[in-house]
């Protein structure tokens, strides 16, 4: 908020010694401040946590961001932090509002890896 205010606060000084902004020239000026705050605000996917559920189960727990689609993959095999391939296990559409998801996902007999990929 503190841009939004001192761009304000200069266009006001502006004014005040006789030098008129246009309306367009203030509020495109607005509207670019207002987009930068928004992309400084979005987090890095993060899975928050993983836990066991039942006798051969995981339960994966992670936040989404509005407008932003996210997908949880998962691997078996990781070579110095590189993976060959990643499979999809589960989608989120980009929609509106934040919101927690909770994935259940089958223990298996081979270690398992998870990230969570993200478009703006």
């Amino acid at each position: 908020m503190h841009c939004v205010l001192k761009f304000a606060a200069a266009v006001t000084r502006r004014k005040s010694i006789g030098q008129r902004a246009p309306l367009a020239a203030v509020l495109a000026g607005t509207a670019a401040v207002l987009t930068g705050l928004l992309t400084l605000q979005a987090a890095p996917p993060k899975i928050e946590y993983i836990e066991p559920f039942l006798s051969d189960m995981v339960l994966i727990h992670f936040y989404t961001e509005p407008n932003r689609a996210y997908i949880l993959q998962y691997t078996e095999r990781l070579t110095n932090g590189v993976s060959g391939s990643w499979s999809n296990l589960y989608s989120v559409p980009a929609f509106p509002f934040e919101n927690h998801y909770i994935v259940p996902d089958w223990r298996t007999n081979a270690q398992r890896f998870y990230r969570l990929k993200v478009t703006p």
